[in-house]
């Protein structure tokens, strides 16, 4: 589980934790299920994530793929970097991510 809770943390700093919206027990030391925006399974493995509406700003880890059992991610309504977007192909058994209403830039080259 302390690759949950070290990529939780990138995703936090990467995506200016500081200014989200909700952004509950995040670095703390309780278990990453209990999280704001997170859900587990009987394992404990993380399966959702929903950081919708919530002030991200920034660009996705590519750590994100450390999660093999992720099978939501929600993310709409954020100010995301567009060439995060392609890191999804990683999760071959996704059911659903959404990234509506996302406004989404380019990084400068």
């Amino acid at each position: 589980k302390i690759v949950q809770r070290y990529v939780l943390a990138l995703l936090w700093y990467a995506l200016g934790g500081e200014g989200w919206t909700d952004s509950r027990q995040y670095l703390s030391n309780l278990l990453t299920c209990l999280w704001g925006g997170i859900t587990c399974n009987d394992e404990g493995l993380i399966t959702d994530i929903d950081l919708g509406n919530n002030q991200l700003k920034g660009s996705l880890p590519s750590e994100i793929g450390f999660f093999p059992n992720l099978e939501v991610l929600l993310l709409g309504k954020n100010f995301l970097l567009l060439c995060s977007f392609c890191l999804m192909t990683r999760h071959r058994f996704m059911l659903k991510a959404s990234f509506s209403s996302a406004i989404f830039t380019q990084r400068a080259m």
